[in-house]
């Protein structure tokens, strides 16, 4: 690949996702290109690579001045989160937006929102980071408060209804996300898809931080 072509491959890749751990980063292209994708991250004034509180060595594009430990945090446990195994996902941009989910376009979408092309229809998330340590059953009224917000919207509605629309949080352990979810299945008559996942990342931020952890049940 070309150096010009790489560049604009890894800005493409920031531009959607803002902040990237650079070895996961790297992952993203050919074995062979990734020697040249070091030195133009290294080098090009595009970009601006820093060190995470957890010592990750990552990038974005360049700024006046690096991003909060907070942004870093909720960055790269949505990054995780869209680059799991387990599902096919990825953060929506306009262009996204139009391709995927056309009636919704023309209003746009802020940040927060992926689509999940893993079934045979893509699905539109909002994904939120549990960056405060948020208790379950928090989770649970915050994220009905956020349906019903959706739900008023009549090209949301038809998403509902299609069970083509979910909410996810990204929390900082496993135990969190099994303790979310066991309560989304005891309420399994609920009207709107609420799943938990843990991504590892965050808890390493996280316990990077003075004073991160009070002493919450249910972390």
């Amino acid at each position: 690949m070309t150096s010009g072509n790489l560049k604009t491959r890894l800005r493409k890749h920031l531009l959607r996702y803002r902040i990237a751990i650079v070895d996961l980063l790297l992952e993203t292209v050919a074995q062979d290109d990734r020697t040249q994708a070091m030195r133009i991250l290294q080098n090009h004034t595009d970009f601006q690579l820093f060190e995470s509180v957890s010592g990750d060595r990552c990038v974005c594009l360049c700024r006046r001045q690096l991003p909060s430990t907070n942004a870093v945090a909720g960055c790269l446990a949505s990054y995780a989160f869209c680059c799991s195994a387990v599902a096919k996902r990825t953060l929506l941009t306009k262009l996204d937006v139009r391709q995927y989910f056309p009636m919704l376009f023309r209003h746009g979408l802020p940040s927060g929102y992926y689509v999940d092309t893993t079934g045979q229809v893509p699905v539109l998330g909002l994904l939120r980071v549990d960056l405060h340590l948020t208790t379950v059953n928090r989770i649970w009224q915050r994220s009905s408060e956020l349906f019903e917000k959706h739900r008023r919207h009549r090209e949301f509605r038809k998403l509902i209804l299609n069970h083509q629309f979910e909410i996810a949080w990204a929390v900082p352990t496993e135990s969190k996300a099994r303790s979310v979810n066991s309560l989304v299945a005891q309420r399994g008559k609920a009207h709107f898809q609420l799943l938990a996942e843990h991504a590892p990342i965050l808890l390493n931020q996280l316990v990077s931080l003075p004073k991160a952890f009070p002493d919450v049940v249910g972390l």
